[in-house]
Parts: structure tokens; sequence; C-alpha cells
């Protein structure tokens, strides 16, 4: 999993620490489309994109404005409530959810061995992104998310080696925002610039009440040129600084790392038949080795069958965690 990069409108989201990402808490209520992008992608996307990259894209308001609630349950003593709106009022555009979600779990231990104490969870979720239109084609937006859950889980049993029953749990925060620009300069050139921030608050309890508190925080700034030349020819070039943070309260751990990376990408496309992917990026970084990686990819089509064929060729790295290092 740290390897696999998870984006969520263009905010990296994976922990500086650990290096994965926790889908316990991704709700998808508000979130329009998931985009799989499989093999090496860090000509574009830079460090632990090796083995691929899973991009969330929330939901843009739409058509005249609309409202919902719902209520859901299930089994194990499931509830969920979740509320919403979204529309579209002209130059401006918004899409805003709410829900909480409730369980009261099972033993996480075996049964049969007397772990009866139910491991329950709860969360709530809010989601919203909110959309200005301006001179013609420009557009700004804001993306904001906010996640606070606790999940009950089981003790360990150092005699045995398995599961016992215990009061752990954990308590998690999390704020992800960002506020992209978007204009066209020429009718050739498109340029996009995204400020964000993710921020996750960790915190472990065991049953002797110890607690462990683990802080990240993400900052960047990314700016990205859309070129295109002609109907066959085009090209995405940019820049993208990171400040990547992590704490551990208890230790009084507390790093940065700082990096800059440079990327470019040039695509020819004939007829939708054809098609020419080369890229490369340079990432600068402030506590490893500087990288550079590339990716060659190409595809042809047959129309009379519609058979295609594929080959490429890329590379990718991983950085090492504040964990690792």
């Amino acid at each position: 999993s740290g390897a696999t990069l998870v984006m969520i409108d263009g905010i990296q989201i994976n922990s500086n620490t650990t290096g994965g990402f926790d889908f316990r808490d991704l709700n998808v209520d508000n979130i329009e489309r998931i985009e799989i992008l499989r093999g090496p992608q860090s000509s574009l996307w830079g460090a632990d994109a090796v083995g691929g990259v899973i991009n969330i894209i929330t939901r843009r308001g739409k058509d005249k404005p609309s409202h919902f609630i719902s209520f859901e349950s299930g089994s194990f003593g499931l509830f969920k409530e979740t509320t919403g709106s979204s529309g579209d009022l002209g130059s401006s555009d918004y899409s805003i959810t709410a829900s909480r979600t409730d369980f009261d779990g099972f033993s996480a231990a075996n049964e049969n061995e007397g772990n009866t104490e139910e491991d329950g969870y709860e969360a709530t979720n809010i989601s919203t992104r909110l959309g200005y239109n301006f001179l013609d084609d420009g557009r700004i937006e804001f993306i904001g998310r906010f996640t606070k859950s606790i999940s009950d889980s089981d003790g360990y049993s150092f005699t045995t080696g398995k599961p016992i029953d215990g009061s752990d749990y954990n308590k998690i925060h999390t704020y992800y925002a960002a506020v992209p620009i978007q204009k066209s300069l020429t009718t050739w050139w498109n340029t996009k610039f995204n400020l964000n921030l993710s921020y996750d608050d960790f915190k472990s309890i065991d049953s002797s009440l110890q607690t462990s508190n683990i802080l990240n925080r993400t900052y960047t700034a990314d700016l990205q040129n859309n070129l295109n030349f002609n109907k066959y020819l085009s090209a995405v070039a940019g820049m993208e600084y990171q400040i990547l943070n992590g704490t551990n309260v208890e230790s009084g751990f507390h790093k940065n790392i700082y990096q800059t990376g440079y990327f470019l990408q040039v695509s020819a496309n004939y007829k939708d038949r054809a098609l020419l992917t080369s890229g490369f990026r340079h990432d600068v970084n402030s506590r490893y080795e500087n990288k550079t990686t590339y990716k060659i990819e190409g595809s042809y089509r047959l129309t009379q069958t519609e058979t295609t064929f594929r080959a490429s060729t890329s590379t990718g790295f991983r950085g090492p965690t504040l964990n690792d290092l």
C-alpha cells in the first residue's frame, strides 16, 4: 500500500509516517468517480506511485439545486444518516454532503474463546465542493473534507499470541482542503494552480489508557500547464512543491521533508487509433537522493475488429517515509 499513491481532488493523502492510506474512513457519498492508473506513474506524480495511482474525484454541482436525506440500517447495529444538497447557480455551483455512521460491531477476537465484547465504530463525515466561474473560462474552487471517527479494537495476549478482549480504540480526525484556480491564457494554453492541505490526527488508546498521538501534515503547491498545439499533439508541464511533516506528540519527534518536482509529458494522438506518450520527472528532496523517472507508452487500435495493442516501459520509486528514516 505504501507504493500506491492515493489522491483526492489533487490532494495527496498517503501518510508521511507509514506511507500508506487508511481506507476505513473514506466515505463515498459525495464522490463522482474513482480513476485507477495501473503501473509506475512517477513521471507525473512523483514518489510512491510505483504500483499506480488511485485518483478520487468529488462531485461537482450540476443542474438546478436539489436536496436529499436518507436513512440506512443493517446488521450488527448499523445505522447511517445522510443529507446533502447540490446545484448549479449560473456563475457558481456547489455540492455538500454530511453523514453519520454508527455500528455496534462484533468481537474482532475469537468469540469461541470467550471474547464477547463488541468492537464498534462511529464516524461523522462532511464533504463539500464550491466553484465559481469567471472571465469566460476561468474557474476557482474550494474543496474540503472532514472526518471524525472512533474505532474500537481488541488487545493482544503475549501468552497465547492471539487477540483478546480489550478496551483499545483509535480516534481519527482528518481534514483535506484545496483551492484550485484554472484559466486559459491562450487558445492552446490552459494553466492550473492548486494549493492544498492534508491533515491527519491519529490517536491510539490501549486498555491501560496509554496514548499514542501521531500527526501527519502535507502542504502542496502545484502548477500544471496543459498545452494543445493541434488536434494531434499535446503536452503537460509544470512543477510541484511539498512539505511533508510527521509528529509524534509523546516522544517529541517532529520532522519535515521538503521536495520539489519538475515534470513534462508529451502525447501524440492520431484519430484515436494510434497514441504515443512520453514523459519524465525530476524530484529534488531534502532527505534522500534526487530521482529522475520516465515513461514511454503507446497503443494502436484496429478499427475493423476493435482490437487494441498496448506497450509501455516506465520507472517509479518509493521514497523512504519518516518511519523508515
